[in-house]
Formats: C-alpha cells, sequence, structure tokens
C-alpha cells in the first residue's frame, strides 16, 4: 500500500444516533400513567403495559426509551420475591415529593 504509508479502513467514522428529546408534558403524562396503574387499577406496571397505555396517547417511542425515559426521572425496575420485575420510585425521590406536599 503506498497511499503514503497508511492503511485505509472503511466504516471507521461512523456517526451515532442522534438524541431524543422529551419534552416536560410527555414525562408529566408518563408519572401520572405510572401512578395511574399504582392507585387506580391496584396493580405493579411492567415496561409492556406501561407502553400499551402510554402508546394509547400517541406515544410512539420504543420500549427501550421508554426504559430510559423511567429511570432518568427516578423510577427503577426491582425484583420481587416472586421473580418478576416491579417499577418503584426512588426513596429519594418520593421522600422529596412527600416533604413538598406537607409544606
Amino acid at each position: 500500500m503506498k497511499n503514503g504509508d497508511k492503511f485505509v479502513t472503511p466504516g471507521k467514522h461512523r456517526q451515532g444516533q442522534t438524541k431524543k428529546q422529551i419534552d416536560d408534558f410527555d414525562l408529566c403524562v408518563i408519572r401520572q400513567k405510572v401512578i395511574f396503574f399504582y392507585k387506580v387499577q391496584k396493580k405493579v406496571p411492567t415496561l409492556r403495559k406501561l407502553l400499551a397505555v402510554i402508546r394509547e396517547e400517541n406515544f410512539v417511542r420504543s420500549d427501550e426509551f421508554l426504559r430510559q425515559i423511567l429511570n432518568s426521572t427516578g423510577f427503577k425496575f426491582k425484583k420481587c420475591p416472586t421473580n418478576r420485575q416491579a417499577l418503584i420510585e426512588k426513596p429519594v425521590i418520593a421522600s422529596k415529593r412527600t416533604y413538598i406536599c406537607k409544606s
């Protein structure tokens, strides 16, 4: 190879995917749907069930994107004794919310 003694390999400069943005209204809708599962339906929300309900509100994103949004907004999945994943709110966020509501 006599191209200035450099090896040329294709595909080294790939661009990453663009970051998807979500506005505050959609975040509020997602949070309200999680609370709706617990308070009204008395069920533990799974990612699949939550995505089905949110898609009725014209939220057309993937389940992985929804999982990332839930993790960034203060929810996490915790394993239950029945070997299922339950969506719970992080204790720090819950204590801040109860402190604000009491004031």
